[in-house]
């Protein structure tokens, strides 16, 4: 499966980008005070944002505290500004202009300050988006019903398996706030953090790989029935086959984006889906089971409603061995279809041979 690394809303910024984010001055070497009390009520509001939140704001770790509490307690404290102040007030002087152009060394205590607080949010705010997103990915897994499917064994084998990855990626309140004390810069928390989420997002695909191989196993053994969807509307009126064509032809191929489900969407579940379509002897799609299983089942129901979207020309012959044939004149075929969040995702544009 494509492993995709999903909208992670981290506020990770190098000083120079946060503490010139005003206009900067005419010259480029040199700045002034003002600039750094722009960039101070630009963090205090991104803070209150996050403060006030529906995203976050009430949800509590397993220490029992909130996003709220570890913003008031860690960034932007009394202390804190009580200290930018001062070195604001030795810079500017008495009688002096918050607008006067000085040099970043003179600027430096400024400039290292909102430095140490950027990154103070930053790791905050990865550790808050770790624990409202890992969460949803083990939730949806476990939510979905193809774990249900499962007979007992194999369910309970893939449960562990489950509670052990989860159990892995839950995020250290420690590590957060030994983050936040040991602040030096911000410039190597962005690939950190964007790692992690590959991580998160390869481990959980990896799982469903091997929920969509338990799934199949079972079915192919007998335990298990194929997941399938029957045509409840009649068949359209057959087109006049094309002379001398053996094989059906493509009428209508399924339209997968908009059959994605939008759940799957925001979290990154991508894969492929094998749907065996049964074709009757005017080429249409009377029934559709899953051959393969994508280890969703989101998926694996889009594929299905993908398979009964589409409709073919009958041919002017059926080709003796082109399809298995069973005895009631069903005609059967595999089709693969997979969806992805490329924006391209993919049904097989003719009849593919039988394999």
């Amino acid at each position: 499966m494509k492993r995709t690394i999903g909208t992670w809303n981290v506020l990770i910024a190098i000083w120079a980008a946060a503490a010139l984010a005003a206009q900067p001055s005419p010259d480029s070497d040199r700045f002034s005070v003002a600039d750094f009390d722009n960039s101070l009520e630009q963090m205090k509001t991104r803070i209150w944002n996050l403060s006030s939140s529906a995203g976050g704001s009430d949800k509590q770790d397993a220490a029992g505290r909130t996003l709220r509490d570890d913003l008031s307690d860690f960034v932007l404290t009394d202390t804190v500004l009580d200290r930018f102040a001062g070195s604001r007030a030795q810079i500017v002087g008495q009688g002096g202009s918050a607008n006067e152009l000085h040099d970043l060394q003179t600027l430096a205590p400024l400039g290292a300050l909102l430095m140490r607080e950027e990154c103070k949010l930053s790791a905050i705010n990865v550790y808050w988006d770790g624990l409202r997103s890992e969460p949803a990915h083990a939730t949806t897994f476990r939510a979905e019903g193809l774990l249900d499917r499962l007979p007992a064994a194999r369910r309970e084998a893939m449960l562990k398996e489950l509670e052990s990855l989860y159990t892995g990626f839950k995020v250290s309140r420690s590590r957060m706030e030994q983050d936040v004390d040991e602040c030096e810069t911000v410039t190597g928390r962005l690939p950190a953090s964007i790692a992690r989420a590959s991580d998160i997002m390869g481990a959980y695909s990896d799982l469903r790989v091997k929920l969509a191989t338990e799934t199949d196993a079972a079915v192919n053994s007998g335990e298990l029935q194929a997941l399938s969807m029957h045509r409840t509307a009649s068949c359209p009126s057959p087109p006049i086959p094309a002379p001398g064509s053996t094989r059906p032809t493509v009428r209508k191929s399924p339209d997968l984006g908009s059959l994605y489900p939008e759940t799957a969407k925001r979290l990154g579940i991508t894969g492929r889906v094998k749907v065996r379509l049964a074709l009757n002897s005017d080429a249409c799609v009377v029934t559709v089971s899953v051959a393969a299983s994508s280890g969703s089942l989101q998926l694996d129901k889009a594929g299905l409603l993908a398979g009964l979207d589409m409709e073919f020309a009958p041919p002017a012959a059926w080709e003796a061995g082109s399809l298995e044939v069973k005895p009631d004149g069903i005609h059967y075929f595999v089709l693969p279809l997979t969806f992805s969040l490329s924006g391209s995702s993919e049904g097989a544009p003719a009849l593919p041979p039988q394999p």
